[in-house]
Order: structure tokens, then C-alpha cells, then sequence
């Protein structure tokens, strides 16, 4: 358990200094990318909506728009979840697919935080801070923490960490 620990903490750090340090430019096309996303899923229900550089807006009159902006790309929240992965004593193809699975995952969790706040800031615009700074980031929390034991159990249940001796 102690290395565990000691092995996430270290990936943790690495891995978040590394995320700060990507280029910004990059960082903006994933962003744009994201967007672009969540337009395309929006446009399936209400057209009236276009992503213009990362900016979810509403179309022809900006009633409200969205920007995403680095720490709303949910990098940080898929490194959290692989840093565990990948402190974890298991074999490595295990580990491989739950960091790619994760990372999906968590992104496909932030498309829907995304289109939510969209449409919370333009019909409930008084309870958008309190989504987007509350509950959206304790949902994430949660969600990080379900998928790693959800995987410690499918690893388990593959290759027992534990045997018990009779």
C-alpha cells in the first residue's frame, strides 16, 4: 500500500507538471477539438448553436456562450485516474487499456458536464456557478474514484491480488 502510494504521488506530480507544461497551442486544439464535440451533439437537438474557437455560443443572437478554457478540458482529471492506474501493481496490458478506457471516460463525462452548463447557463443562468463549481466538480471526483475500484475489481477478478491459503 505504501508503495502504491508513494508511486501515485510521484505520477501525480510528474504527470500534472508535464500537463502544465504542454504547449498552449496544443492545448487550444484540444479545447477547439472538445467544443467542436459538444456543438455536434447540441446540433442534434437545437440548431441554433456553432463553436467559433473553442466558444459554444447560441445562434444568430448570443443569449449565451461557453468557453472552453485549459482546466475545463478535464486533462487534469484524466491524469488523476491513470496516476492510479499506473501506481497499481498490475500487468501492464491491464493497465494500458483502463488508462485508455479511463481517458475516454472521463472525457466522455466532461462532453455531457459541457452541454449541461451550456444549457444551464442559458436557461438557469443563476445556478450556473454553483453547478460549474460545486456539483460538476464533485460528480468528477466520484467519477474518478467509481472507475478505479471499478477496475481494481475487473483486474481482480482476472488475476486475484490476494490468496487465501486453507
Amino acid at each position: 500500500m505504501q508503495r502504491f502510494i508513494i508511486y501515485f504521488l510521484i505520477l501525480f506530480a510528474v504527470g500534472s507538471t508535464l500537463i502544465n507544461l504542454l504547449p498552449d497551442a496544443l492545448l487550444a486544439k484540444f479545447n477547439v477539438a472538445l467544443a467542436w464535440i459538444c456543438v455536434e451533439f447540441i446540433q442534434l437537438f437545437d440548431t441554433v448553436v456553432l463553436n467559433d474557437n473553442a466558444i459554444i455560443a447560441t445562434y444568430p443572437v448570443n443569449t449565451f456562450s461557453l468557453q472552453v478554457v485549459n482546466g475545463c478540458n478535464a486533462l487534469g482529471f484524466s491524469w488523476l485516474l491513470s496516476a492510479a492506474i499506473l501506481a497499481f501493481p498490475a500487468k501492464w496490458h491491464y493497465k494500458l487499456i483502463a488508462v485508455l478506457a479511463g481517458f475516454a471516460a472521463v472525457q466522455l463525462l466532461n462532453i455531457i458536464r459541457l452541454v449541461s452548463l451550456f444549457y444551464i447557463g442559458q436557461w438557469f443562468p443563476t445556478y450556473f456557478d454553483l453547478v460549474h463549481e460545486n456539483f460538476w466538480p464533485l460528480l468528477f471526483s466520484a467519477d474518478v474514484v467509481l472507475l478505479f475500484f471499478a477496475w481494481l475489481w475487473y483486474v481482480n477478478k482476472r488475476e486475484p491480488l490476494v490468496t487465501h491459503a486453507i
